[in-house]
């Protein structure tokens, strides 16, 4: 279970469980944590909870959003994350069961684009014959069904089991994307972030657009400057 902590003297005296999509911080009463002293602004920040993944965003304060001594305006939330506003250090804080996936690929992107229907561009790839199931879709089962693994850099080789339900990849202001796991299978997002070139990754040479591309097994995904493997795995 993901929570915000109130810290004070790195001792906790209050806390919100994320239960709700936005959580808002500020010093009106109207706010969701509310903070009073001069020095937070009427609506200063919100905590955003979209698929199991935290973010702080700032609401274009006076005094700013700090986390972990670092300004933002925008930033996804860790584990034990400490978020300053004015005097107040809020504690980010999730359960062993709901932290987030390996570093080995995972890093920190700006947004999440919302759930789309996914599209597959035509694919054409000597030798493959296969065709799409028309059938009923299996659900999955608990456990990692599919896999990322490195196929260039000083890590290749390197893989990450797809067991959660959101996975961001890539280098914020650089190129971020997000695979979402669902019981249809999972689906590449492009993910805009500030300083980015707008350009979103490619799929076996192509570039996938900013609407969502339903992932096969043996996809080849080329983001950040890096190659990564897409590997279903069997039932």
């Amino acid at each position: 279970m993901a929570k915000i902590i109130l810290m004070a003297n790195q001792v906790a005296i209050r806390e919100w469980t994320l239960e709700l999509e936005r959580l808002s911080v500020g010093r009106a009463r109207s706010n969701d944590i509310h903070l009073d002293d001069p020095a937070v602004s009427s609506h200063h920040a919100a905590i955003l909870w979209m698929a199991g993944t935290a973010f702080i965003q700032d609401l274009g304060s006076t005094n700013g959003t700090l986390l972990n001594g670092e300004p933002v305006q925008r930033a996804l939330l860790r584990n034990r994350d400490d978020i300053t506003i004015a005097p107040f250090q809020l504690r980010f804080e999730e359960s062993l069961a709901d932290e987030g996936l390996e570093q080995t690929v995972v890093l920190r992107p700006g947004s999440m684009p919302p759930p789309a229907q996914p599209t597959r561009p035509e694919r054409s790839v000597a030798g493959d014959s296969s065709e799409p199931s028309t059938g009923p879709v299996p659900v999955l089962k608990p456990g990692p069904r599919a896999r990322l693994q490195l196929l260039s850099g000083r890590h290749v080789g390197r893989s990450l089991d797809l067991v959660k339900p959101l996975t961001t990849v890539g280098r914020p202001g650089v190129q971020v994307a997000a695979i979402r796991r669902s019981t249809e299978g999972y689906t590449l997002h492009y993910v805009p972030t500030a300083g980015d070139s707008g350009m979103p990754p490619k799929v076996n040479g192509k570039a996938i657009g900013l609407g969502p591309y339903a992932l096969q097994d043996n996809d080849v995904i080329e983001l950040a400057g890096v190659t990564l493997g897409f590997f279903a795995q069997s039932a």
